[in-house]
């Protein structure tokens, strides 16, 4: 406010201000924040908490008038303002002294330089949990917090963010992480294949082992024995659940990381890559009348084994019939399955010990996880006259000699050709190959001369396609945004699959296993596994370059005929009879 005087002359002299613009800025700002205090916080939290609202409601709007009428009721500012902050302080104060007895321990709020450290440490945390491309969680989903920028493990978090991140970006499956003389180099897998990364040093490498294991809540001081547990990886919005073993040695611990293993393992058995007439042949053993005898499944390391046997067990309905397995690891659950699990650490109870305790209880359908333990065959072969037995036989043969090898395995486990033979079932033999990238698939450049050479069933229309991995957007062609630029997405498997009969079974106990598979191939017009694999090959499933890294079998691109064995004629192995002696 100004005035402005005259002389007595009437000669009027300059304006002058008598009140401080600083002075009402002053008292406006300390009234604005306890409005915005008051209203967004302190009014909603005694209403949320039920703290007498109606009473706080009128008390934090009877403060600032008091505070208000005593700031103009005192002259001199100076005076007047601190007694105005405190009246204004004085509800805020006296409400949390109130509230905090009435709200449980976490949600307290306390006043202090206590309080502000606290404060600020956790803005840190978030600061770096937002900055975060990874984050991990134990199988509790208790979340390990993210090292910041001043804690010694920021660099290690960052290199297992180096070490995960791009393997999950990539599709992969597993990651895994050994001590090499190169350094400790990651492996990771992506669709069956592996690929190698730039080596980690080795310090760098075992302080991100010890930090994974950690984690997931795994003994870090244990370096020598073998630690296994499930985690989540967080990355984004995705939690993606991971299984992770860690193991000692001479030269450092190893690392193996599976990410979502449980839907790897759960495939249906519609879509394992059966063909028709495979799916026919094993059919029959749904129904109950033929639900006995021994089914013999086999795969090489890393080729689907246990997923084949898990989608084998699941088409039956283990509500209505009693299906158990005997398992070294319970690697997935199937819903109604009695699924057991052998302990190797008891010395009192071995493997045929254990099967022959499930067999006991009469069981319907039997999952046996490893049919080359000891004495399991003679077990099983006597068993499968009352119950149906999936055994799951690994062997790692080139490819064309596995269904020889299976039988060679089977007969010496069970040590007698006609008791290995007398309720032998079927055979089924499993290969994975790459599934080409439906987005990016292109024509095969030579398709006219691949299907010359590899033939078409009569009535097909063959589809040869070739991996891409490039897709046209716009004028631009760029990396397929689906398959990363691999030209492949997934894997399907590849199958042999052998019925036998009392006619057959009878060639085995004689000692004929090649006349036995000759027959029933011919029977049942049986595909061997690579014309499987060239049926996916004609449909556009898989690519002949997929077929020939599979099978080994290069000629293919150099000219000669990749015509595989007709339905008539005896596998590439000529020497399945031996699979019998």
């Amino acid at each position: 406010m100004s005035i402005i005087a005259q002389t007595t002359s009437g000669a009027e002299v300059e304006p002058t201000l008598l009140l401080s613009v600083v002075k009402p800025l002053l008292a406006f700002i300390p009234f604005i924040a306890y409005a915005w205090v008051t209203g967004s916080h302190l009014g909603r939290d005694c209403r949320r908490n039920q703290i007498e609202p109606a009473r706080w409601s009128l008390i934090f709007v009877v403060a600032p008038v008091l505070a208000l009428a005593v700031l103009l009721a005192i002259p001199i500012f100076w005076i007047g303002m601190p007694i105005a902050l405190i009246i204004l302080a004085a509800p805020v104060v006296i409400y949390v002294q109130i509230r905090n007895p009435r709200v449980i321990e976490q949600e307290r709020w306390t006043f202090g330089a206590l309080k502000i450290g606290e404060s600020m440490q956790a803005r840190k945390e978030a600061a770096a949990l937002k900055a975060a491309r990874l984050r991990f969680l134990d199988s509790s989903k208790r979340e390990k917090p993210v090292p910041t920028k001043t804690d010694p493990l920021y660099a290690v978090h960052s290199a297992v963010e180096l070490l995960i991140d791009p393997a999950l970006q990539g599709r992969a499956t597993r990651l895994e992480l050994a001590p090499t003389p190169q350094g400790f180099i990651p492996i990771q897998f992506v669709d069956g294949m592996r690929y190698k990364r730039d080596a980690m040093p080795p310090d760098l490498a075992t302080a991100s082992i010890d930090y994974l294991k950690a984690a997931a809540g795994l003994d870090v001081n244990e370096r020598r024995k073998k630690q296994a547990a499930d985690f989540f990886v967080v990355s984004g919005d995705t939690m993606i659940r991971s299984s992770l073993v860690v193991a000692g040695g001479s030269s450092g611990q190893t690392l193996r990381i599976d990410f979502e293993r449980e839907r790897q393992l759960s495939k249906p058995f519609d879509s394992i890559g059966l063909l028709p007439t495979q799916v026919d042949i094993l059919a029959p053993l749904t129904e109950i009348s033929q639900r006995r005898g021994v089914v013999l499944v086999s795969a090489a390391p890393g080729q689907g084994l246990t997923t084949l046997l898990y989608s084998l067990i699941g088409r039956h309905d283990a509500f209505t019939c009693s299906v158990k397995s005997i398992e070294k690891t319970v690697e997935l659950r199937v819903d109604g399955v009695d699924q057991q699990v052998w302990n190797p650490a008891n010395p009192a109870v071995d493997y045929a010990n254990h099967l022959q305790s499930i067999v006991r209880r009469g069981p319907d359908i039997v999952l046996v996880s490893d049919g080359a333990e000891a004495r399991v065959g003679p077990l099983v072969a006597n068993a499968a006259s009352d119950a149906l037995f999936y055994v799951g036989l690994g062997v790692n043969t080139p490819p064309g000699q596995e269904l020889a090898a299976v039988l060679r395995e089977w007969f010496r486990a069970v040590g007698d050709l006609e008791a290995g033979s007398k309720n032998l079932k079927a055979i089924i033999v499993q290969r994975l190959m790459r599934k080409l990238c439906e987005y990016c698939r292109q024509p095969h450049p030579r398709a006219a001369d691949i299907i010359k050479r590899i033939g078409t069933p009569a009535g097909t229309t063959p589809q040869v396609m070739a991996a891409s991995g490039k897709v046209q957007i716009k004028n631009r062609v760029e990396e397929c945004p689906v398959c990363k630029g691999s030209g492949f997405l997934g894997q399907i498997g590849v199958h042999e699959v052998i019925g036998f009969d009392d006619e057959t079974r009878g060639m085995l106990a004689a000692n004929d296993a090649k006349g036995a598979y000759t027959t029933a191939r011919r029977k049942l017009r049986a595909p061997a596994l690579q014309e499987a694999a060239l049926q996916r090959v004609r449909e556009g499933v898989t690519s002949i370059e997929e077929y020939q890294r599979v099978f080994a079998q290069p000629s293919v691109a150099g000219g000669a005929s990749a015509r595989p064995s007709s339905p008539g004629s005896a596998p590439p192995a000529s020497g399945a009879a031996a699979a019998a002696s």
